[in-house]
């Protein structure tokens, strides 16, 4: 697995997790992979209310959870 595809397994299955993702360490883990456009997602995300994202982390809420297929899939588009 290469570091962006470990980068972006991390953010879409450690979402489902309560305590959501560390975004920010990820991003100086793997400084190369698509960043602006995660978080241009990531911040949509949030502005629909799906999730919660602050201080660099990230975490779905109550809405969000019932959509985490979906937005497991954005990531994957966002990380193409």
């Amino acid at each position: 697995m290469t570091p962006a595809l470990l980068a972006e397994d991390a953010l879409i299955f450690g979402l489902r997790m309560n305590e959501g993702v560390d975004v920010a360490a990820w991003r100086a883990r793997v400084p190369a992979a698509p960043w602006p456009a995660v978080e241009t997602l990531l911040t949509r995300l949030a502005d629909e209310g799906l999730a919660v994202w602050g201080d660099g982390r990230v975490s779905l809420t109550v809405r969000g959870r019932l959509v985490a297929d979906a937005v497991g899939a954005e990531l994957m588009t966002a990380f193409a």
